[in-house]
Order: C-alpha cells, then sequence, then structure tokens
C-alpha cells in the first residue's frame, strides 16, 4: 500500500531536450537544399492555403539568420527547427530549380511571415486550382466584428481568376488589467 503512494508522489527525472542535438537531427535528416523552397502547399496538410508559396533562398537566407539569432519560442521544437533553418539554406544548391519541400519544423517558423514575404515580392504564389503564378493577391477582410474588447474577423486571399487561395479565421481577446 505504502509502494502505491511513494510511486504517486515519487519525482521522475524528466528527460533533457538536448538543443544541439535536435538541430543536428533535422540538417542529417534533409536532403540538400535547393535554391528555393515550397514554404507553404496543401501537400503539407496546411488546411487555411489552397495555394503553393515558394522563396528564393538568396532572398531569404539573410532573414532566416537574423530571425535565428534575434527571436525564441517556448517550443523547444519550433526553436530547434528556427536554428536549424539559416544552416540548410546556407547550404543550397544554385543549380537545383525545384523547390524544395520542407519539414513542419520549418513550416512552423516561416508560417507566420508568409504575409511579410508576400507583401516583400520575396515570395511566388501559385494558384492550385487554376496553375496560374498570382502576381497580385487579392486579400480581404470579411465578418469584420467587435464587442467590447473582442474582435472576429476571417481574412480571405483571391488569385485573379476568383479562387480562394487562403482563408482563415480569427479572434483576438485583449483583456487590460488596471493598476
Amino acid at each position: 500500500m505504502f509502494e502505491v503512494f511513494g510511486n504517486l508522489f515519487r519525482r521522475k527525472s524528466l528527460a533533457v531536450f538536448d538543443m544541439e542535438k535536435t538541430v543536428g537531427r533535422y540538417l542529417l535528416q534533409l536532403p540538400r537544399c535547393s535554391s528555393s523552397i515550397l514554404a507553404v502547399s496543401p501537400r503539407y496538410a496546411e488546411q487555411h492555403y489552397r495555394c503553393e508559396i515558394v522563396l528564393d533562398v538568396e532572398l531569404i537566407v539573410e532573414w532566416a539568420e537574423h530571425h535565428a539569432n534575434s527571436a525564441w519560442s517556448s517550443c523547444q521544437e519550433e526553436q530547434a527547427g528556427r536554428l536549424a533553418l539559416p544552416i540548410w539554406l546556407r547550404g543550397f544548391d544554385s543549380s537545383n530549380l525545384i523547390p524544395s519541400e520542407i519539414p513542419s519544423a520549418f513550416s512552423g517558423v516561416l508560417r507566420p511571415y508568409i504575409l511579410d514575404f508576400i507583401h516583400n515580392d520575396i515570395a511566388t504564389v501559385t494558384c492550385v486550382d487554376c496553375g496560374h503564378i498570382v502576381n497580385d493577391v487579392s486579400m480581404t477582410r470579411k465578418n469584420d466584428r467587435r464587442v467590447m474588447k473582442w474582435s472576429w474577423w476571417t481574412d480571405e486571399w483571391y488569385c485573379p481568376e476568383g479562387h480562394l487561395l487562403y482563408c482563415e479565421d480569427h479572434e483576438l481577446h485583449l483583456h487590460v488589467r488596471s493598476a
């Protein structure tokens, strides 16, 4: 009986996350990076995107290096991806023009900045429905509602043919504490 209680209250040692080994594991599992990467694709089971977004490695490698040195995530796997991404990009093969697919750890690092890449003309957006490269993504905000400290809206992007490229619902609640 006492053994049962002892097992319930005994501290178990937690496995230590080795960042350097995780970064090394990511890099060893990947083929050499080509001159571009497929940052977003329905092939990645991305539920919000109906397009493919390709990034030119030469245009993002400096951003990736800065981002790895200036941002930190509480998710250790994501942080390992953030640190491994610029190392992988630096070794790119400029003769290989087929976009490299990326692991989910890299996707988690890049996804929050996709809109910035599009606005800065770093991204090539291709509609999966019509196959056209979309130079002018039509971005709309629908269902914009605000009630006190709550906001809701839906972002939608369309190609010139009217195909939906991206759709995501957002919700924001501001909680302000007074002193």
